[in-house]
């Protein structure tokens, strides 16, 4: 124990696999058997890179009867893009381990706004602009020349995600107009009048991807 508290994560792998060659079964093991519930897990948090631990637990915390949604909501609220490990180490080292995207492990076992959360925290680590913030909050009088070009681009990177994120609202709001009893004829057409014809095209994009339906199939 005094060994794994002291070592970095590489050393303390290293000693797990010599442990096992040597005693032909894993470290981890050898410490289930001789430790309580809890100590054990404070334990394999030690052998294990913190992506894999935390996906570890993940997928225990959907394993079984129930789910625990305490220890999911402690995870995916708890790390982001900046955090050490990041959400999208964890999410990368989930699928490497059970070779299935944590988002299909989430469907299969979440309902409800709580499903409908975790799927967009999930899909938000692919937005390109989620670090961008620190960098494009800045004064374009105060910045170098030769730093210019990269802030256009990451300017770009913004106003492309802020673009898609308004075509999946406007996705959602052609779906209630026409969702229910009738249709609400005058916010759709005043919705679709009030777009270019690119957004649009973005918006039937995000409709398929929302409804797995064509656009105009709901429009006719």
């Amino acid at each position: 124990v005094d060994w794994l508290l002291s070592g970095p994560p590489a050393e303390n792998e290293l000693i797990a696999q010599i442990y096992e060659k040597h005693h032909d079964k894993s470290l981890k093991s050898a410490l289930e058997a001789k430790c309580g519930k809890k100590f054990f897990l404070a334990l394999s948090a030690l052998l294990l890179p913190p992506e894999e631990f935390l996906a570890m637990r993940m997928e225990q915390a959907m394993k079984g009867w129930g789910t625990d949604s305490n220890v999911l909501v402690r995870i995916l609220g708890g790390l982001d893009h900046a955090s050490k490990p990041s959400m999208c180490q964890v999410r990368d080292a989930y699928q490497r381990k059970y070779t299935r995207t944590l988002k299909d492990a989430l469907r299969s076992e979440l309902s409800g706004n709580f499903l409908k959360a975790s799927i967009a925290w999930i899909d938000a680590l692919d937005d390109p602009s989620q670090h961008l913030e620190v960098v494009t909050n800045v004064d374009v009088a105060t910045t170098a020349d030769g730093d210019l070009d990269q802030l256009i681009d990451d300017l770009l990177t913004e106003h492309e995600s802020v673009d898609k994120m308004m075509a999946a609202v406007d996705a959602q709001e052609v779906y209630s107009c026409c969702h229910g009893w009738g249709t609400s004829d005058g916010k759709l057409i005043a919705l679709l009048c009030s777009r270019s014809k690119p957004h649009l095209q973005k918006i039937a994009t995000a409709y398929y991807e929302q409804r797995d339906k064509p656009l105009l199939a709901r429009l006719r």
